[in-house]
């Protein structure tokens, strides 16, 4: 029979797979009981119920260090990326994230982020450039020393040196402009252009909104898709004549080319030599195809 002792406040149980294995030693060295004659007996398995409250604390640290993981892998910041023209001559291009268009002047330094944020797309700019914004629900921000910048969608030339000189022109579209450090705010919309002057806004009106001198002007792109390419030379093109893409897969194309936005021959000619294509004149739009391999009769 097995007892229970009480000892203060302690719970003794007697270990039944010691006193089993002693009890079967003893009948054996008494000769009671042959060895072969003893079945095999296996410790008891003791099972013991956790109390709920444990498992859900378990279950909620779980919980906690899966969702601290999701958040700390997900607000990795973006890279950020500088472009700095020291050309004096060069106007280069590059692709936003977004799909907006930036042209950098010479002598003007760009930092912007490889992806925007789900909230605001937001760079910084020294210097001269001309943006063409893609429309998105994401207002975009231009920080420069004095002044902020912030548009969602439109055409625009910037001119920002030191924290006075500042010049902005709307080719379409419309910008809000507000001045560091000081409530003044002032909204500029196409065919207007504002400048800083003794601290304080001037506004001017125009007929067509301002876009720096780019024609003729040479133009940098650096690892840029074609398609990109031939969208920047119709715009700015000084003829009337266009150039097309005329097979499906060349838009993703990248290349690295310096050119006259003046000279659309030497544009072609550039763009065939670098990529094996051929260009075909259709009225006044030139048409770029790939090459056809020529085939060695058999």
């Amino acid at each position: 029979m097995n007892k229970m002792i009480n000892r203060g406040n302690e719970r003794w149980k007697p270990d039944t797979n010691q006193a089993w294995e002693a009890l079967t030693t003893r009948l054996v060295a008494d000769g009671l009981v042959w060895p072969d004659m003893i079945p095999c007996r296996t410790k008891a398995k003791v099972r013991y119920r956790r109390p709920m409250w444990s498992v859900a604390a378990a279950l909620i640290c779980l919980l906690t260090v899966g969702v601290a993981a999701w958040l700390i892998g997900n607000r990795n910041p973006p890279v950020l990326l500088c472009m700095y023209n020291t050309d004096n001559e060069k106007f280069m291009i590059t692709s936003l994230a977004d799909g907006s268009t930036v042209y950098l002047a010479p002598d003007g330094r760009l930092t912007y982020p490889d992806t925007f944020a789900s909230d605001c797309r937001q760079l910084q700019l020294a210097g001269d450039a001309f943006f063409e914004v893609q429309s998105d629900k994401r207002p975009f921000r231009i920080e420069t020393e004095s002044v902020s910048v912030e548009v969602m969608g439109t055409a625009f030339h910037i001119c920002s040196r030191g924290s006075e000189a500042f010049m902005l022109s709307v080719k379409s579209g419309k910008v809000k402009v507000n001045l560091k450090g000081s409530e003044q705010k002032i909204e500029v919309e196409a065919g207007a252009w504002v400048y800083l002057e003794s601290g304080r806004w001037e506004k001017k009106y125009i007929n067509a909104g301002v876009v720096p001198d780019l024609h003729p002007g040479i133009l940098h792109f650096k690892d840029e898709r074609l398609a990109e390419i031939i969208r920047v030379v119709n715009l700015l093109s000084v003829s009337n004549g266009s150039l097309m893409l005329g097979d499906q897969g060349l838009e993703e194309r990248r290349l690295t080319l310096t050119i006259k936005t003046g000279n659309r021959a030497e544009t072609v000619g550039l763009l065939c030599s670098a990529l094996g294509l051929t260009a075909t004149e259709q009225g006044t739009t030139t048409i770029l195809r790939e090459r056809e391999i020529e085939r060695l009769p058999q």
